[in-house]
């Protein structure tokens, strides 16, 4: 069970930060920068990836002009704050609703989400404290389970590869295969560009920790950016190993969050446990 746990958020924490949710680390930004203020949107040399095909130089082909402006949108989301929704349709197995909030301007980044599972009922987690609390809700009892992020159990969710966004965000843009702008489009009231991008699969599955068949040969993501690069919305299916359509949206930049642990006596420490 803990393990199941510990692979769901080795792939969350991968998809938030493919997403474009993720925020230069503490060594790349100023320490004394605040949550909500604003940050530049110079484009780092890094997210200036090749591609390695040559996709970029086709006609027609918009893989620079996104790739230019998805790494502007990963700097205007530096030590800041956002809120995101993400729906996976499952089909027959039913569909899992999440939302919660980041923190970037905590290093490593501090999240909080509650999740509708189906067959498990509403599930809290929050990566603080240097692990992950889990609140498994009514089903298990109620209260919260901590492991540190040395858990064994938690599959490598907080190692560097993971919670690095500079490592995330070139591990995506080298997957990326081409890119077609769909165009102008408004998502929620906000003015964005429309993209759809194919990335091969095996790359992301070796980035979010899986092998290679646990993903299709290539993926294809709607990925809307605004004025500044930032993801608002992103899309995508994938039919094996398991069908699953997933759409994530993002809001709320840079607007104040509280993420606190659960009060102490309502916490069994699993690493204690584990040690004893």
């Amino acid at each position: 069970m803990r393990t199941m746990w510990g692979k769901f958020l080795v792939t969350t924490t991968a998809t938030l930060a493919v997403a474009g949710l993720a925020a230069c680390s503490s060594s790349e930004t100023e320490s004394d920068t605040e949550a909500g203020t604003e940050t530049s949107s110079e484009t780092s040399s890094e997210t200036e990836t090749d591609t390695g095909d040559g996709a970029a130089s086709e006609s027609g082909d918009a893989t620079e002009a996104f790739i230019a402006a998805y790494g502007d949108g990963v700097q205007a989301m530096s030590s800041t704050t956002q809120s995101f929704t993400m729906v996976m349709d499952m089909g027959d197995l039913g569909s899992t609703d999440a939302s919660g909030v980041i923190d970037y301007s905590q290093d490593p980044y501090t999240m909080q989400m509650t999740m509708a599972v189906p067959g498990a009922g509403e599930i809290e987690m929050i990566m603080l404290d240097g692990g992950i609390y889990m609140g498994l809700g009514e089903a298990a009892g109620g209260g919260y389970v901590f492991m540190s992020a040395d858990d064994p159990s938690l599959d490598g969710a907080f190692e560097e590869s993971t919670m690095d966004p500079i490592a995330q965000l070139e591990s995506f843009t080298a997957a990326v295969e081409s890119v077609e702008e769909i165009g102008a489009e408004e998502v929620d009231g906000v003015e964005t560009t429309h993209y759809n991008v194919t990335v091969d699969g095996a790359s992301l599955a070796e980035t979010a920790g899986q092998a290679a068949g646990a993903m299709p040969d290539t993926i294809t993501y709607d990925i809307w950016l605004d004025s500044e690069g930032r993801t608002v919305q992103m899309t995508y299916d994938i039919q094996e190993p398991t069908a699953v359509s997933t759409t994530m949206t993002f809001s709320d930049f840079g607007e104040a969050v509280t993420i606190e642990a659960p009060p102490a006596d309502e916490v069994v420490d699993m690493t204690e446990m584990n040690a004893g």
